[in-house]
């Protein structure tokens, strides 16, 4: 049972693209964060930071994350930015899932939040405390 819980609260999770996330907890807030394993071009780092936003709503869920959440993806230009931040409202909504998007930080941080109902699963087994 314990490798079963491990395997799947694991704080780094690979993307199919060849990008990864890393997940971390703060008392503040859930930081995540997206890397490229290669350096990438604009394109390629579009697609990773897209790939992640499915991801994270999906990690969100299945572990009952809330709260703040921030999200680091990979540098994007204007304009990417803003279809990525398009992207994940629409995830959201096509999904109809009770996530606010409050947007892109200057930094290009997006901020999430989840209203807090309980104790996320994670905190509850005290993998990351």
């Amino acid at each position: 049972m314990d490798e079963i819980i491990k395997n799947n609260t694991a704080k780094t999770i690979k993307l199919d693209n060849g990008g990864s996330i890393v997940v971390d907890f703060t008392e503040a807030f859930t930081i995540i964060d997206v890397n490229s394993s290669l350096s990438t071009n604009i394109n390629s780092a579009y697609e990773i930071n897209k790939d992640a936003c499915n991801v994270v709503i999906d990690f969100i869920m299945k572990y009952n994350l809330n709260g703040n959440i921030l999200i680091d993806f990979i540098d994007l230009d204007y304009k990417r930015k803003k279809d990525l931040e398009e992207y994940m409202y629409k995830i959201i909504e096509d999904n109809n899932i009770d996530i606010q998007v409050l947007g892109l930080t200057k930094l290009g941080i997006m901020e999430i939040s989840r209203k807090r109902f309980n104790k996320n699963f994670l905190r509850s087994i005290m993998i990351w405390g």
